[in-house]
């Protein structure tokens, strides 16, 4: 959520990293899913 961070703050932006100026149409566990971040059940 770039929009909403301080101007003095660096974005640490990586080449797999998506941006967005407010709430992404993603879900925190479609994230986790996506980066491999998710628990096996």
């Amino acid at each position: 959520m770039l929009a909403d961070k301080p101007s003095w703050v660096r974005a640490n932006i990586g080449p797999k990293d998506l941006r967005f100026d407010g709430y992404p149409k993603e879900s925190l566990a479609e994230w986790h899913e996506r980066l491999g971040l998710s628990r096996p059940d």
